[in-house]
């Protein structure tokens, strides 16, 4: 009689990095992140640069303007404006006002740039980025 020890599940996937949370998990992460760029609005830059990726399953664009410039169209406030403007300051809203939907389509104005970016991202580019994960993963996710 011969005996085969299996390590368990959890320890495969772990030296693999493909367990919850793993290394596979965070590149895939930073890879939707990275091929996702060129499809993000870009003004100043800062809705690229202001993420949040302590959660490896997400991507959190945190600007203030992020789901607007998401969703892709104008929503303003009870007074018709969509954002006060001061030269000294930029763009501003006033807190805690709620604004409304109205449909008009917001205009982007970096060439191919707009709403739903993970969505254009994923039309476009979905082949080559498994690919480059994959090739993480044959490297033993290194």
């Amino acid at each position: 009689m011969a005996t085969v020890e299996l390590k368990p599940v959890g320890v495969i996937k772990a030296r693999l990095g493909i367990e919850p949370n793993g290394r596979v998990q965070r590149k895939f992460q930073s890879l939707c992140q990275e091929y996702m760029d060129k499809y993000v609005p870009y003004r100043d830059g800062n809705l690229r640069k202001n993420l949040d990726m302590s959660n490896p399953t997400q991507i959190v664009y945190e600007s203030p303007y992020a789901h607007y410039q998401y969703e892709g169209v104008l929503y303003v406030m009870d007074n018709g404006k969509g954002a006060y403007y001061s030269p000294e300051y930029g763009f501003w809203s006033k807190k805690g006002v709620a604004k409304t939907r109205t449909g008009t389509p917001l205009t982007y104005h970096t060439a191919g740039t707009g709403d739903h970016w993970d969505e254009r991202m994923k039309s476009a580019e979905m082949d080559s980025l498994v690919k480059d994960l994959q090739k993480f993963v044959d490297r033993g996710g290194k």
